[in-house]
């Protein structure tokens, strides 16, 4: 792994992780709550959306069509999430700088950008959407525990991961 893609890995794990631990605490959650709007999005909404997030920049980054995410239901969309950030943790370990490098066309934005890029743009959207869900729970009776990538380093650290 190139040096360059060893911070995309570590962020790719780490995502992996948090995104774990979101949906672990949302599916404790009362099933029709996850459906109120609270602010601007319901919590399933702000996941399902994640979950598209990664999904589409992950499959035009490979050239292929995007694929709506319509999936309500949570544990649904977490099993979807763990299948997509084990791809993003695949991608980050085994590219070569050149297939990192190589640039397609976000239609949506008419632009082109690397598929280091399209990662990230995935992997940090992620954050803010956590954070989201994050400042939701407490309200439904949901502790929410640290996340922040200093927690899974800790923890990271503690397993031996």
């Amino acid at each position: 792994m190139a040096e360059r893609s060893a911070d995309l890995a570590l962020l790719a794990r780490y995502n992996a992780w948090a995104n774990e631990k979101v949906f672990a605490l949302a599916v404790r959650v009362e099933p029709g709550e996850l459906e109120r709007k609270a602010g601007y999005e319901s919590i399933a909404e702000i996941l399902r959306h994640l979950v598209h997030v990664e999904s589409n920049f992950l499959l035009i980054s490979r050239g292929e069509a995007r694929v709506p995410v319509d999936e309500a239901d949570v544990r649904k969309l977490a099993k979807r999430c763990v299948e997509i950030d084990a791809s993003y943790e695949r991608l980050a370990e085994t590219s070569s700088e050149a297939d990192l490098g190589r640039e397609f066309l976000v239609p949506w934005f008419g632009f082109n950008i690397s598929v280091r890029e399209a990662a990230l743009q995935a992997l940090t959207h992620s954050q803010k959407h956590r954070a989201d869900v994050c400042m939701l729970l407490p309200a439904l009776g949901i502790e929410v525990p640290g996340i922040d990538l200093i927690q899974w380093l800790a923890e990271s650290r503690d397993t031996g991961e």
